[in-house]
């Protein structure tokens, strides 16, 4: 992005850049040229953008917009109060104490069906985390509240300074206060400014991917994420419930359901050699948990993978143990059938239903066992070479660039700048596909672009 290096057009987007604000007008309005700015820091408030043609014939075209202004109430008669876990608050070391005082083999004895026996394990982990993790209370009221902004002492001090504009109200006609509450306004912003830069560039020079949207997400506008959907009538829907319902009703229809029916497969590799079952002991468990990252998203059983990262080796026993039992029996708990969707915007105009993809949280237990069973799977495929050398996806090490760099795919490269060099073209390469562009001026080169694209394909 660019722009003209002068003192009218340089400043004005740089403050455009600077505060995160977005054009909606798209179209030219006159001509080849846009000439109607609106900038917005929030896109997903605007609903709609319709293009009009102008009353007279040299006038500009018109254009009109919808914004939506959501009104929030909170009826204090209502019960709303939510508790929520303090993870960082957490006693870890008392929790630890306890699950160690455990007799889990006892467990395992006692209720011997697979079902009973996760339900204890949940009810005592549950029972743990309980009196050991603090909990606090979001009431109806204190879901207005902002969070305080936390500045370094040097912008405190200059901020109690600004204290000069009760003094400026009251003596409105003194010189010394206006010039004064000026110059602290003025200092303000510049430390504000600095202490942005300092902490943008402390993101960049951590090069750690995480840390950067976790930066970025918190400097958005929109915090809600779903803006106002359409219906199938054409109804604008506000109320949260009603939003679920149309992209839940959505996700479902493009989802793919399951026939029942297994595919043909043949066998590649000696009779003897096969995978009959899954070693679940305390060293893979573990070994998944460390591979967890260290945050509070959690599934329908509101475990985060903090709480098993923290524990470590000393829940990686119990679970090691029971999920044995569930696997011998093919026994999967209900929580494990479920999963938290949260919808985000893809691509498009925020208020249709369809630019919107699912991304689902289940919970962190699957999430363990899943891990272990793939990596016992795909260790089983590569003793036996089960797994093609072509393949570059969803495995470790490679990707599509490494595939890019195969000797045939260079082969291919090679060849394809043989037959297109005399011609002027674009060619662009992926791994799965292939986009040459050319300057066609006459019908010659037309026949010519044709002729090498045959023996391309050829």
């Amino acid at each position: 992005m660019s722009c003209v290096n002068d003192q009218v057009h340089k400043p004005f987007f740089e403050f455009a850049i600077e505060y995160g604000f977005t054009q909606i007008v798209e179209r030219p309005t006159r001509g080849s040229n846009i000439l109607d700015i609106v900038l917005v820091d929030n896109v997903q408030a605007i609903l709609n953008i319709a293009y009009l043609s102008p009353f007279l014939v040299a006038i500009m075209m018109q254009f009109c917009f919808l914004y939506f202004f959501e009104q929030k109430c909170i009826d204090c008669n209502q019960e709303s109060d939510r508790y929520y876990y303090c993870w960082f608050d957490a006693n870890f070391d008392d929790m630890i104490d306890i699950f160690q005082s455990i007799n889990w083999l006892s467990i395992v004895s006692n209720y011997p069906s697979a079902e009973c026996m996760w339900s204890v394990f949940r009810d005592i982990l549950k029972q743990t985390i309980n009196a050991t993790v603090p909990q606090r209370c979001l009431g109806a009221r204190s879901l207005k509240k902002t969070v305080k902004r936390k500045y370094p002492r040097v912008i405190c001090k200059e901020l109690r300074k600004k204290s000069f504009w009760r003094k400026c109200k009251i003596q409105h006609k003194s010189h010394f206060f206006r010039t004064r509450y000026r110059e602290s306004c003025h200092k303000v912003r510049q430390l504000l400014r600095a202490s942005e830069i300092a902490q943008e560039l402390k993101v960049v020079n951590a090069d750690n991917l995480e840390t950067f949207y976790r930066y970025v997400n918190r400097r958005l506008t929109s915090k809600s994420g779903i803006s106002p959907l359409y219906d199938d009538h054409g109804k604008l829907v506000s109320d949260n419930a009603a939003k679920a319902n149309l992209l839940n009703y959505y996700f479902a229809s493009v989802c793919t359901d399951d026939n029942k029916c297994m595919p043909t497969v043949y066998h590649r590799v000696d009779f003897t050699c096969s995978l009959s079952n899954i070693s679940f002991t305390v060293n893979n468990v573990e070994a998944a948990i460390k591979r967890l990252k260290s945050n509070l998203s959690s599934g329908p059983d509101e475990l985060p993978p903090l709480l098993f990262k923290k524990l470590g080796l000393v829940i990686a026993q119990p679970l090691a143990i029971f999920y044995h039992q569930l696997f011998s029996v093919s026994f999967i708990p209900s929580k494990w059938k479920h999963a938290v969707i949260t919808p985000v915007l893809k691509k498009g105009l925020s208020f249709f239903v369809s630019n919107y993809r699912p991304i689902s949280l289940t919970c962190v237990t699957s999430k363990i066992m899943e891990s272990i069973i793939s990596d016992q799977i795909h260790s089983y495929f590569l003793f036996n070479g089960l797994i093609n050398e072509a393949q570059h996806g969803f495995l470790k090490g490679l990707s599509t660039t490494t595939n890019l760099l195969q000797p045939t795919s260079i082969c291919f490269i090679n060849k394809l700048a043989e037959i297109l060099g005399p011609m002027f073209v674009t060619a662009k390469f992926f791994a799965d596909d292939l986009k040459v562009y050319a300057e066609v001026l006459t019908t010659i080169d037309v026949d010519c672009f044709q002729f090498a694209l045959d023996r391309i394909a050829a």
